[in-house]
This record gives C-alpha cells, sequence and structure tokens, in this order.
C-alpha cells in the first residue's frame, strides 16, 4: 500500500516512516520547505538505490522490446517527466510512477535535495566516488607487470581530490574493512553503526566535501538523515551501544525519515537471523530517543 506516511516527533525530532522507499520524496518534500535551501541527504541502505527517475517508467513507454537505449537518451525522457513538477501534489502524483530504488535520483532533479551520500551493503566498484589519487594508485596496481609480479606494495594514498559525480549521488565503499583485514559478511554487518564504520564514513565525507566545495561546508549543518531498514541485516548491527557517531547524525539532522521495506528486510537479512522491518524500527526508534534526550 502506497502513500501510508506515519509522522512522529521524538523529543522535537520529526520522523516520518512509511513502507516503500519510493514514498520518500513526499516527506523530504516536507523537511525541505522549513529550511532556506535544499538539504543534502545521507542514506542507509542494503541497495545503492542509484537508478535514474522514471527508469522503469521510461524502459516500458519506450523501450517495450527491451533492446535498450543509449543513456544520454534515457536521462533526457528523465528530465523531461521532472519538469512539470512543481509542488506537493505534482510529487505525490509522481511516486506512483517511482520504483524504490529511482527516488534519490528524481529528488535530485527536482530540486528537493541537493545532494546525496550513499552508505550500503553493496557497492559497486565502477560507481563508488573515489579521488583521483586513487584512481591512480588503482591503474598502478593493475597494471599487468605489478599483477603478475606481485611486488606492487606501495600502499592506497589517502583521497584528496574529488569531483561531484554527475547524478549528484557520492556512494561510499568498505575499504576501511579491507585496510583491517575484516572480510567476514556478519563481521561487516554487525558493524553498520559502529564508530569504527560511521567515524571513517564521516572523516571520508569531510575530505570528499573539502574538495568538492570548500573546506568550510559541513554537510551536516544541512541535511535529512534516511533510514531504509534493510540495511540492518543482523540484531547485532541494530542492538548496539557503540554508536555515537551515529547519534551525532540523528541529532545534527533536520529530519528523519524511515523506509520500513518489509520484504526487502525479510529477503536481505543474514541466515538465521530473527529480525523482522518492526522489530527494526522499534531498535531505530529507540535509538533516536536515546540520542535526542
Amino acid at each position: 500500500v502506497i502513500m501510508n506516511i506515519v509522522t512522529k516527533t521524538i523529543n522535537s525530532k520529526k520522523i516520518y516512516i512509511f513502507e516503500g522507499h519510493n514514498e520518500a520524496p513526499l516527506p523530504w518534500l516536507r523537511i525541505k520547505k522549513d529550511l532556506d535551501s535544499s538539504p543534502a541527504l545521507i542514506t542507509f541502505d542494503h541497495h545503492t538505490d542509484t537508478h535514474l527517475a522514471f527508469l522503469g517508467e521510461i524502459t516500458k513507454k519506450y523501450d517495450p522490446t527491451g533492446l535498450g537505449f543509449d543513456f544520454s537518451t534515457q536521462c533526457l525522457y528523465a528530465d523531461k517527466m521532472c519538469a512539470n513538477i512543481k509542488n506537493e501534489n505534482d510529487v505525490l502524483k509522481s511516486l506512483f510512477k517511482l520504483k524504490n530504488d529511482e527516488h534519490i535520483d528524481f529528488s535530485i532533479r527536482v530540486g528537493i535535495i541537493s545532494h546525496a551520500y550513499i552508505i550500503s551493503n553493496q557497492t559497486n566498484p565502477m560507481f563508488v566516488t573515489t579521488s583521483e589519487e586513487e584512481q591512480q594508485w588503482l591503474e598502478e596496481k593493475r597494471k599487468p607487470e605489478n599483477l603478475i609480479s606481485n611486488t606492487f606494495k606501495t600502499p592506497r594514498p589517502v583521497g584528496k581530490t574529488y569531483k561531484m559525480p554527475k547524478n549528484r549521488m557520492i556512494q561510499l565503499d568498505h575499504k576501511h574493512f579491507d585496510d583491517k583485514n575484516i572480510c567476514s559478511v556478519k563481521t561487516i554487518r554487525d558493524n553498520a553503526l559502529s564508530d569504527f564504520n560511521l567515524g571513517y564514513r564521516i572523516e571520508e565525507i569531510k575530505r570528499i566535501n573539502a574538495s568538492i566545495f570548500n573546506v568550510n561546508y559541513d554537510v551536516l549543518e544541512n541535511f535529512i538523515l534516511d533510514i531504509d531498514l534493510d540495511y540492518f541485516t543482523t540484531l547485532n548491527s541494530i542492538v548496539i551501544t557503540d554508536c555515537n557517531m551515529f547519534y551525532k547524525l540523528i541529532k545534527r539532522s533536520k529530519g528523519i525519515t524511515i523506509a520500513k521495506e518489509s520484504w526487502f528486510v525479510n529477503h536481505c537479512k543474514l541466515k538465521n537471523e530473527e529480525i523482522d522491518s518492526d522489530i527494526l524500527l522499534k531498535h531505530v526508534l529507540q535509538h533516536i530517543k536515546n540520542a535526542t534526550n
């Protein structure tokens, strides 16, 4: 069922709860109305949710054979479909045409949010936001002579020079786990909200922002915190006390949106984990209460 958005206020922090992530643009717009400028988005999700706005609708309408057509043409259609969206009613009508991985691009195109930082369990190395220094390092590391000899020992550089991705979605990877030789999926997922994980993310966001914007730009001054409950795939990931960074994000956010995504929670949780969206929601709301007390 679409458009069953529940609004809660916990210690003056406004929270919007809904089932499908494609419903998020409406509460994001409501949060934005009280702000001087479009906020950024920091989103926690199992998936990256970076698909083009209305991609499913565009494909159905203009590519019924499924043979595909080029991305620049898809973008033109997306811009055309976004051009006449001026108010809340227009946004509401659009949500019925959005799939649950097209909402971020839609919201950027219509000016609800300015850009997004994506913290996800799944990542695609092709689309992760990397610095020019890291790109050069990866090119050197992948040279045939270095792959064959296995003598390339240069450590990965700390990124300093970044460009804003064309779609204005900054995707973060898991290299801090690699650096610590943490390769167990359960351990990584248990760290979903840990200070080790989020402390690294926030520092990386600061470095990226210093390069793309300027050293004085602080995204935490104007952002929406967005949580898809399928980000939590273990009970340990949500039942955690080592989460000061998460509490900082809660406190400083202009508003919080929570997508229950009940089917994906059940589908994405690790084997033998006794969790569902209701259990996870209860814990998230308790964290918000703790953080804002």
